[in-house]
C-alpha cells in the first residue's frame, strides 16, 4: 500500500496592482504562471523578482515550490531556507522543506523541519501526517501511529490520516484497527484497494 505525503503547495500573493515592474509584481506574475503550470516562465519572473528585492521571501517561497513540483529537491531546498531565513515561523514553509529534505533522503533533517512546524504551529496536521510517515519508514510504528493519532485528533475528517495509520496497523497486523482506520478513509474519499480490505476481512475472520 502506498503512503501518503501532505505537501502545501500554495502560492503566494501580494496585493495586485497594474504592471509596472516592481519585485511585487512579478511575484505576482510568477506565482499565477506556476499556478497554470507555466513553470519556466513562472521560474523567470520568480527569479527577476528576486533580483530586484533580495528579501523577498515569497518568491523564495514560490520558486521552491516549482522547484519541488519540478523535483528540483536540492534547488526548492535552498530557496525554502532562504525564505526561512526571512520567515522563521513560518510553519508552512518548515513542512514543505521538510518533504523536499525526504525526497532526497535526508530523513533526519526531514523528521527536524516536521518537528519544527509543529513547535510554530501545534495544530498542523499536515505535519504530524508527513513525520509520521517518516516514522513509519524507519519503522517506528509507535510513533508514527501517535503522530497520526493526533492529526485526526485535531482534525477528524483528515482522511489520509486514517488511511496512513490503517497502513501502519496492518503492518503491525492489528487487522482490527487496521479495517476501522481504512474503511473510514475510503469513507472520506480515499481510494483503498480493495484486495488489502479482502485480507483484512479474512485474517478477522470474516470472509466468506
Amino acid at each position: 500500500m502506498k503512503i501518503r505525503f501532505v505537501a502545501l503547495f500554495f502560492f503566494v500573493f501580494l496585493p495586485a496592482a497594474l504592471f509596472a515592474g516592481t519585485a511585487e509584481e512579478y511575484g505576482n506574475r510568477g506565482a499565477a504562471y506556476a499556478q497554470e503550470g507555466n513553470y519556466e516562465l513562472a521560474l523567470s519572473d520568480l527569479t527577476e523578482a528576486i533580483r530586484l528585492n533580495p528579501d523577498f521571501a515569497e518568491a523564495y517561497y514560490n520558486r521552491g515550490i516549482v522547484y519541488d513540483i519540478q523535483e528540483k529537491y536540492l534547488l526548492a531546498i535552498s530557496d525554502y531556507s532562504r525564505a526561512i531565513g526571512f520567515k522563521p515561523k513560518d510553519a508552512e514553509i518548515y513542512n514543505n522543506r521538510g518533504i523536499a529534505y525526504i525526497n532526497q533522503g535526508d530523513y533526519e533533517l526531514g523528521i527536524s523541519d516536521f518537528s519544527k512546524a509543529i513547535e510554530l504551529d501545534p495544530r498542523y496536521v499536515q505535519a504530524y501526517n508527513n513525520r509520521g510517515l517518516v516514522y513509519f519508514g524507519q519503522k517506528k510504528n509507535s510513533y508514527a501511529i501517535s503522530d497520526y493519532s493526533r492529526a485526526i485528533e485535531i482534525n477528524p475528517k483528515f482522511a489520509e490520516a486514517y488511511y496512513n495509520r490503517g497502513v501502519a496497523y496492518y503492518a503491525d497486523k492489528e487487522y482490527a484497527q487496521a479495517w476501522v482506520d481504512l474503511n473510514e478513509a475510503k469513507s472520506l474519499g480515499v481510494e483503498v484497494d480493495p484486495e488489502i480490505i479482502k485480507i483484512i476481512d479474512k485474517a478477522l475472520g470474516r470472509s466468506k
